[in-house]
C-alpha cells in the first residue's frame, strides 16, 4: 500500500521531465463518486489527469461507474468485474470524510494506493475529498485541479509499484506550496524517468489481459 502526499513547506527541486513519447499506450480508468463530487470539477479534474497521462505518453479512458449499493449500474463498460480480462483496467474511488476516516493513518494523507507485490498489477486506489476541499481551502486553488493531480498521483503509485515516491515531480511527498503552485501552472508532472516504466506497466497489463481474454476463448 502506498500513501499519498502531505503538506509542508519547504522548496524541491525542478523537475526533469521527459519530452511526449510520439503513441500512448491506453488504460481504462473506472471512477466510483462516494463524495458526491459536482459533474462540474469532476470533468475538470479528469481532463487535468488525463492531461498529465498524455504527457507521459498514457492514454486514459474514463468511465463513470455506479457507487455499488447506492445506484444502478448502467454503464455496460462498468457492469464487467475488473481483474480478469480487464487486468488494465483501474478503479479510483472518490471517498467523502465519513468513509476516509477509517483509512487515514496520518493528518495529511490525501489518499492511498494498493499496490501489488512483485510483478503483479495493482488497481485500487482512493481519494480522500474532504482532505482536497481543506488543502483548496487553504491554498486558494481549485479543487478539480488540486483532485486531478491527486487522482494522477495515486495512479502512479499503481503503475510505479511500491515505492515510487520521489524527490521531485508530481510523486514527491510531502506536497508542498511550491508544488501546489506548480500544479495551478500545469508544470507538476511526472519525472524523466517515469514515463517509461509506467508505460512498460501499462505495456504489460495488456499483454496479460489478452491472453487471459484468448485462455477464456479457448476454454468455451
Amino acid at each position: 500500500m502506498a500513501l499519498i502526499v502531505g503538506l509542508t513547506l519547504p522548496l524541491v527541486a525542478k523537475t526533469k521531465v521527459a519530452p511526449a513519447p510520439e503513441h500512448a499506450l491506453n488504460i481504462n480508468v473506472r471512477i466510483y463518486n462516494y463524495a458526491d463530487v459536482t459533474s462540474g470539477i469532476l470533468a475538470k479534474a479528469q481532463s487535468e489527469s488525463e492531461r498529465i497521462f498524455r504527457r507521459a505518453g498514457i492514454q486514459t479512458n474514463w468511465l463513470a461507474c455506479a457507487v455499488p449499493g447506492r445506484e444502478v449500474e448502467t454503464n455496460p463498460s462498468c457492469k464487467a468485474k475488473p481483474g480478469a480480462t480487464d487486468i488494465h483496467d483501474i478503479q479510483v474511488r472518490i471517498l467523502p470524510k465519513k468513509m476516509a476516516q477509517g483509512l487515514m493513518k496520518h493528518y495529511s494523507e490525501f489518499g492511498l494506493a494498493f499496490t501489488a507485490s512483485g510483478d503483479g498489477f495493482g488497481s485500487n486506489a482512493s481519494i480522500l475529498y474532504h482532505r482536497v476541499e481543506e488543502l483548496s481551502e487553504r491554498r486558494h486553488t481549485s479543487k478539480s485541479l488540486l483532485l486531478g493531480h491527486l487522482i494522477a498521483h495515486e495512479i502512479g503509485h499503481l503503475l510505479l509499484g511500491s515505492n515510487s515516491h520521489s524527490h521531485s515531480g508530481i510523486m514527491h511527498v510531502p506536497w508542498n506550496r511550491a508544488q501546489v503552485e506548480r500544479a495551478s501552472l500545469g508544470t507538476l508532472l511526472f519525472t524523466e524517468q517515469e514515463p517509461d516504466k509506467m508505460r512498460n506497466q501499462v505495456s504489460r497489463r495488456i499483454a496479460a489481459a489478452q491472453n487471459l481474454t484468448i485462455l477464456y476463448a479457448v476454454k468455451r
